[in-house]
């Protein structure tokens, strides 16, 4: 539990809750602060909380679950001392659920509460706070999750963004076998069902990051749903205007031609990139941020010595990659909404190019801003030598105009969630 604010909030520890004051908002996050993409929102929100204009508000911010990931870890390292510990933190954590959930459906039932990652909460656990409670839950969209059981929606060996199961009850998963993701959780597919009535019936709401998503939701949703854009701020981009300001993009000779960006997944491009790689020229150098054991075996296996794979994350070499290669790859094939690799490779990199997905963030770019690649490879290995050929270098006033613009609308964010949810700006009183 991490109370902001007021001190009185929902809840210090458990069991010391009776004589605290009403909370006015409610934030559960499934996901605690962290290197993730959703745990660096969550990590903004805890910053944001801290500042001097909310130190008057009721706020209460809980994140369910410590990294799984690290447990995991823990295990391959035979680290016991800190897998004993890990899972001793879940087991409090879902002591302290138990708690919350009998304060939100009882005392606490018409406090207004924001919803992050229903995968990572349990979509049992999302689900019960939707039907049991009077209303006023909102859901902020992380992903394609609310009509995707795969949460990414892309579907096995199929090129780009796949909408079979958007304004359905989610049949078409179940045809086409789709296996929840991240949490393999068979309820997912009654919850997304259970979810799009909900929404009609107005218990729940939504917060999406951007218009294209806030469009595949009102489409799946139905007319009757409510859907507001806040955007999408995370904790690691706090200094992207000052580090752009600071940091000239290197004109010097680079290592690396292509540079992807994205993690080793297929929705996240890396399949495509792979094979628009195989079949580009030798003379290419292509540079993929994972180990090449990570590549699936069932993936077209790369054989050209001009394909490098070195692990590395943004701190530990990727950000100078990306700075000083010629062109970097974000070519996610799903729905994306707002990617962070993304925005760091427009911000820091020469040269952006994406799969040409339009129900992704990237086709709400400005003209100019990203490249734009076929979603065949064959045709994407032609467009990008010849981008390779010519100067394709992002001018400077193009990439600050829109940052100054992206910025102004999307620090903001929790601003306009507390506003959506409680109908008060930052600066009201407890009074």
């Amino acid at each position: 539990m991490m109370p902001y604010g007021n001190k009185k909030t929902l809840l210090g520890r458990l069991g010391k809750t009776r004589n605290l004051s009403t909370p006015e908002l409610i934030v559960l996050s499934g996901m605690a602060a962290g290197q993730s993409g959703t745990g660096q929102l969550v990590a903004h929100i805890q910053q944001d909380l801290r500042r001097s204009q909310f130190s008057n508000r009721r706020i209460t911010l809980w994140s369910a679950w410590p990294d799984l990931v690290a447990l995991k870890s823990h295990v391959r390292k035979l680290d016991f001392g800190s897998l004993i510990m890990g899972l001793f933190s879940r087991l409090k954590h879902l002591l302290k659920l138990m708690a919350m959930t009998k304060q939100i459906l009882g005392r606490y039932k018409d406090v207004p509460i924001v919803i992050i990652h229903t995968q990572s909460l349990g979509v049992r656990f999302a689900e019960l706070i939707v039907k049991r409670r009077t209303g006023n839950v909102w859901i902020y969209l992380t992903d394609s999750s609310f009509f995707c059981v795969r949460s990414y929606n892309q579907r096995t060996g199929v090129t780009g963004a796949c909408l079979k199961c958007l304004s359905t009850d989610g049949l078409p998963g179940v045809e086409f076998q789709c296996t929840p993701f991240p949490i393999k959780n068979s309820r997912t597919f009654k919850f997304i069902r259970s979810l799009r009535r909900s929404a009609n019936e107005g218990t729940v709401r939504f917060f999406a990051q951007n218009e294209v998503q806030a469009a595949l939701a009102r489409q799946h949703f139905g007319k009757n749903a409510v859907v507001q854009v806040v955007g999408l701020w995370t904790n690691d981009w706090s200094e992207l205007e000052n580090k752009h300001d600071e940091i000239e993009t290197s004109s010097e000779p680079t290592s690396w031609d292509v540079v992807f960006h994205g993690n080793c997944l297929e929705a996240k491009g890396a399949k495509w990139a792979l094979e628009v790689a195989e079949k580009s020229s030798s003379d290419i150098r292509f540079l993929f941020p994972f180990s090449r054991e990570s590549v699936p075996d069932n993936w077209q296996a790369p054989t050209k010595n001009n394909i490098h794979f070195v692990p590395m994350t943004w701190d530990s070499g990727l950000f100078d990659a990306v700075k000083s290669s010629k062109i970097v790859l974000v070519p996610s094939i799903w729905s994306a909404p707002i990617e962070s690799a993304l925005i760091k490779s427009i911000v820091f990199g020469r040269a952006v190019a994406v799969c040409d997905e339009p129900s992704a963030f990237s086709s709400e770019l400005p003209i100019g801003l990203v490249s734009k690649l076929s979603m065949e490879p064959s045709t994407a290995q032609k467009e990008l030598s010849q981008l390779l050929q010519v100067s394709t270098r992002i001018r400077e006033d193009h990439v600050r105009k829109w940052l100054t613009s992206f910025s102004s609308n999307n620090r903001s964010m929790f601003e306009k969630i507390l506003s959506h949810t409680t109908g008060r700006n930052i600066h009201a009183s407890n009074n």
